[in-house]
């Protein structure tokens, strides 16, 4: 991309700014992988809602807040634990399964 540069200045809208940007980054990711595009959901997505979901039931049994958890200095800390939880469980899959089949047969 080559870009000239006049001796007039132009003024760009913040709203102007960020579609040019997000256009280039879009162009860069698709030129990597064209099955890339920014508007498509990370698959990750889901699993950072379930962690958020898993921890702020937690904070709820534990009757703690965010701010008391970034008060102590244990927000990143309690985030880790979270996430080591979740993807413990989620390597589980036999166990997983089993369940899903003891709920299928109680049916």
């Amino acid at each position: 991309m080559e870009i000239w540069l006049e001796t007039k200045q132009m003024k760009l809208t913040k709203e102007t700014l960020k579609q040019i940007i997000k256009e280039e980054l879009e162009e860069a990711i698709t030129q990597a992988d064209s099955s890339l595009s920014l508007d498509q959901t990370d698959p990750s997505d889901s699993l950072f809602r379930i962690m958020d979901q898993i921890q702020d039931k937690a904070m709820e049994h534990l009757s703690i807040t965010d701010n008391e958890l970034r008060n102590k200095g244990l927000d990143s800390e309690f985030s880790r634990m979270a996430n080591e939880v979740v993807t413990n469980r989620l390597q589980d899959i036999d166990g997983m399964a089993r369940e899903l089949v003891q709920k299928y047969l109680m049916k």
